[in-house]
């Protein structure tokens, strides 16, 4: 079955609008993703909009210095996963000596230092995710490009790369960054062929995500509703991975998924 991780964005310029420093709103959603059935919660303090200048590591981990151990504690108690969405050395240290249970590394494990960390805690699984700019740029990779045979290609480079974590390694291939949004729908529709491909898990964060809605659609109930109908394909696919901001739609997501796999088999 998919895997779902809800989202927690500790920062106040998310560009899916739901980042918030409020830790009574933190924790209670962290509850909430237990209470629903789900896999884990994703955390991060660091937006990746294309419109963004760089952060420092200061603040990203002011914003988490407080709050990662104890979003860490609740979760673990609710029998919860922690991922750490950060590309940052320190912050990634400070997440393992606390108890991350996933690196989710958006630039992909290229700095050797993340690596380092990463062979060292035999436990912590590892999300390598295609990118070629942070923040996010639109558009660097031409249409001309078949973008399955190129994320494909990508993938097995960064798997052999990183073979000392190869029962680890979790591919994320990206949904919203470098890529146009017809290649985004490309890969969505044939996250199959590249999941048989490379035979590693496959994880995928379309939520909220620009290609879904071209900006024609502002209202977040809209977004979540395109979204949950992406989402239930990829599940149908044997999805591994799922990022999602909308718990409840989550929750039905997975119902539905469920209800109708055993129907198929009866």
């Amino acid at each position: 079955m998919t895997k779902v991780f809800g989202i927690v964005n500790i920062t106040p310029d998310s560009n899916s609008g739901d980042g918030t420093f409020d830790m009574d709103v933190i924790l209670n959603y962290v509850k909430k993703t237990a209470k629903l059935g789900l896999y884990g919660v994703d955390v991060g303090a660091v937006a990746s909009n294309y419109h963004l200048k760089e952060m420092s590591v200061s603040k990203e981990m002011d914003r988490l210095e407080n709050r990662l151990p104890e979003i860490i504690k609740l979760a673990h108690n609710l029998n919860l996963k922690v991922s750490l969405d950060s590309f940052t050395p320190e912050v990634i240290e400070f997440g393992l000596e606390n108890g991350i249970d996933y690196i989710n590394d958006i630039t992909g494990f290229r700095n050797s230092k993340i690596v380092d960390l990463a062979v060292k805690c035999k436990n912590v699984k590892c999300v390598v995710m295609h990118s070629i700019s942070v923040p996010a740029v639109k558009g660097e990779i031409p249409e001309t490009v078949d973008i399955v045979k190129f994320i494909i290609d990508w993938a097995k480079e960064r798997i052999d790369s990183l073979r000392e974590l190869k029962e680890r390694l979790i591919i994320d291939i990206g949904i919203g960054f470098s890529k146009s949004g017809a290649q985004d729908f490309k890969l969505i529709n044939n996250m199959k062929k590249i999941k048989e491909s490379i035979d590693v898990p496959i994880y995928i964060g379309h939520s909220r995500k620009f290609f879904l809605h071209n900006n024609i659609i502002t209202d977040v109930v809209q977004k979540d509703l395109l979204t949950a109908i992406i989402t239930q394909e990829l599940i149908k696919n044997k999805c591994d991975y799922l990022r999602l901001h909308n718990l409840e739609y989550a929750n039905l997501n997975l119902i539905l998924a469920d209800k109708l796999h055993k129907s198929d088999n009866d």
